[in-house]
C-alpha cells in the first residue's frame, strides 16, 4: 500500500476489457461476462459505465459459481447443513447412532472438503475409495498436519513422515491388528458414506459446489447452442481452474460461443522460472484471448514488510498506512478509496479490521450486490443484516465477520426486506407488487399480498 516507484499510468486489466467491448460493440445485451468473483465483476461494471454512453444498458455479469448455480436444480447448502448431513450419513452407515457430534466435527469437516474435491476434479469416487489393496502401502508423508493430527486422535497412535513400513513400525503385533482394522474399516466406509451423504442432500434438494460443477459439466454435453440464453460467454480474469471448470471452458469453446481473457501482462508472469507463469501460460494457450493487453515493463520497487505479532496490531496498523496514503494524496477522498484495497490473509481478521476503522473514515462497504441496494434491515438479535437490491436478490450478512451467508433470489427487483420479531423471518416487497413472508431456515416464501397496480410505488 506504499507509493510505487514506477509508471502508474497503466490502464487496469478490467478497464481494458471494458473499453474493448464498449468500443467494439454497439450492444452487449447478447454477451454474458463471467468472472471468478463478484468483486471483479463489480469493478468491470464500474469501468464499463465510465467508458460507454450514458444510455447504454449494463452488460450481463455473473460469477462462475452463480453461473453454475443458476443452471442447477438444487440449492447450495451452507457449511452447517453439509457437516450435519454428513454426520447423519456417518451414523447411518456405521449404524452408530450414539457417536458424538463433537468428536465427529473435527475430521468430518476434512471429509466435507475431500468429497467436494472429488466431484470438483471429476474423480471416480468408487474407484478412488476402493483403491487400497494392502494397508502396508499407506504412507503419511503426503498428509497435511491437520489431517495427521486427526488421524493420531482417531487411531490413537504416533504417525511418522515416511514410507509405508515406517508408518506402522512403532506398533506391536496386537496394536498393529487393532489399528489396521480401525483404519481399513474407516477407509472401507468412505464410498458408502459418500453415497449416503449425497442421497441425504438430494432428498432435501441441497448440494455442494463440487457436485454442482460435476452435474453442470454432464448437463453441458447434452445442450445445443440454442439452449443458451446468450450468444457469447466471456470468461474474464481466471487464474486457477479445477478439472470441472476446465471442462466447462472446453465445452463453451467447442460450441464456439466463448471468449477468454487472462490478466497475464505482468513481467512476473512472463518469467519461466515462476510456477504461476507455467500454469497460466498453459491456460492462455489452451483458451486463447482475442485481445492483446497493454504490456507492463517493470515492478513496484517500494515494497515494505512490517512484522507485527498480534492480529489486532496488524489490523490497526493497516489504517495507519491508509492515513499515510491520504496525507500523501494517494487516496483523494477518505470516504471513497475505491482504488485502495486492504487484503487480509485470513477472513477471521475482518471483525478486528472493522473495529479498527478510525472515526474520521465514515464509509465501509460490504460488497456483493450487482446493482444498487434499496433497503437494509437489522435482525432482532443484531447479528445479521438483510439487504434488498435491484439485482433481484436479498442477501443475509453476518455482522461478526462481514460474510454473506445467504442469497435469496427472486424474479424481480426487491424493493425492501425487513426482519419481523424473529431473526428467521423476513417481510419482502418486490417490484412486481408482491408482499412475501420468507422463512430463512425453511427457505420457503408465502405470498401475503399482491397489489393490482402496475406501479408498486
Amino acid at each position: 500500500m506504499n507509493k510505487p516507484e514506477h509508471d502508474n499510468t497503466r490502464t487496469p486489466f478490467l478497464k481494458q476489457i471494458a473499453q474493448h467491448y464498449s468500443a467494439s460493440f454497439d450492444n452487449v445485451d447478447d454477451f454474458c461476462f463471467v468472472f471468478p468473483n463478484r468483486r471483479s465483476g463489480q469493478f468491470f461494471l464500474k469501468y464499463f459505465e465510465e467508458c460507454s454512453s450514458k444510455n447504454c444498458m449494463h452488460p450481463n455479469v455473473t460469477t462462475i459459481s452463480d453461473f453454475v448455480d443458476d443452471n442447477s436444480d438444487y440449492t447450495l447448502a451452507t457449511p452447517t447443513e453439509l457437516i450435519f448431513n454428513l454426520y447423519l450419513a456417518y451414523c447411518e452407515v456405521t449404524k452408530n447412532k450414539d457417536y458424538e457430534f463433537d468428536k465427529f466435527i473435527h475430521w468430518g469437516n476434512i471429509l466435507v472438503t475431500d468429497f467436494n474435491d472429488v466431484d470438483q476434479y471429476m474423480v471416480d469416487a468408487k474407484q478412488l475409495f476402493s483403491n487400497i489393496s494392502d494397508w502396508k502401502e499407506i504412507s503419511t508423508d503426503y498428509l497435511p498436519d491437520e489431517l495427521k493430527a486427526e488421524l493420531r486422535r482417531y487411531l490413537n497412535m504416533k504417525l511418522e513422515d515416511s514410507d509405508g513400513e515406517t508408518f506402522w513400525k512403532n506398533l506391536n503385533p496386537q496394536q498393529e491388528k487393532q489399528v489396521t482394522e480401525k483404519f481399513t474399516s474407516l477407509w472401507k466406509i468412505l464410498y458408502p458414506l459418500y453415497q449416503k451423504y449425497n442421497e441425504l442432500l438430494e432428498q432435501k434438494n441441497l448440494t455442494y459446489t463440487g457436485k454442482m460443477l460435476r452435474e453442470f459439466v454432464l448437463k453441458l454435453k447434452d445442450n445445443a447452442i440454442e439452449d443458451f440464453p446468450f450468444e457469447k460467454y466471456v470468461f474474464v480474469g481466471f487464474n486457477l481452474l479445477s478439472t470441472s471448470e476446465m471442462m466447462i471452458f472446453d465445452s463453451f469453446k467447442k460450441k464456439g460461443i466463448a471468449e477468454f481473457h487472462w490478466d497475464d501482462a505482468s513481467p512476473a508472469l512472463k518469467n519461466s522460472a515462476n510456477k504461476g507463469h507455467r500454469y497460466l501460460a498453459l491456460l492462455s494457450n489452451r483458451y486463447k484471448s482475442s485481445f492483446k493487453l497493454e504490456n507492463i515493463s517493470d515492478f513496484p520497487k517500494n515494497i515494505n514488510v512490517v512484522g507485527i505479532p498480534s492480529h489486532i496490531g496488524q489490523t490497526k496498523y493497516a489504517f495507519t498506512l491508509v492515513e499515510k496514503l491520504i496525507q500523501d494524496g494517494e487516496v483523494k477522498d477518505r470516504n471513497n478509496g475505491i482504488d485502495t484495497a486492504i487484503v487480509l490473509p485470513d477472513e477471521g481478521l475482518f471483525t478486528n479490521l472493522t473495529n479498527s476503522v478510525p472515526a474520521n473514515i465514515n464509509n465501509i462497504t460490504l460488497r456483493g450486490h450487482d446493482f444498487w441496494t434499496n433497503s437494509i434491515s437489522f435482525s432482532p438479535d443484531s447479528i445479521h443484516i438483510a439487504s434488498a437490491s435491484q439485482d433481484e436478490t436479498v442477501k443475509i450478512w453476518n455482522l461478526n465477520d462481514g460474510k454473506c451467508e445467504k442469497t435469496l433470489k427472486f424474479n424481480d427487483a426487491v424493493l425492501g426486506a425487513f426482519y419481523t420479531f424473529s431473526a428467521n423471518n423476513l417481510f419482502i416487497v418486490t417490484q412486481d407488487g408482491m408482499l412475501l413472508s420468507y422463512d430463512i431456515q425453511k427457505k420457503h416464501a408465502t405470498v401475503k399480498y399482491r397489489t393490482q397496480c402496475d406501479d408498486p410505488s
